[in-house]
């Protein structure tokens, strides 16, 4: 699904899509992110600057956690 479906499924629901997208991510795919992420390639194909922030902030505690382990 891409981002602007995404946003449009959001919208029909009454939903904030960032904030959806970042439950979702928690909830569905915890410790899924990895890191290094190719921000040009997502923003072109509709990624928002906040939601690459957040699945950077995602990835970085994911690198931390499996550091303590």
């Amino acid at each position: 699904m891409g981002s602007r479906w995404f946003e449009e499924a959001c919208a029909q629901r009454g939903l904030e899509p960032e904030e959806t997208f970042k439950s979702l991510i928690r909830e569905y795919a915890p410790g899924q992110v990895m890191g290094m992420l190719h921000r040009e390639a997502r923003l072109e194909a509709g990624f928002s600057v906040n939601e690459l922030d957040a699945l950077e902030a995602l990835a970085r505690e994911r690198r931390a956690a499996s550091r303590s382990e």
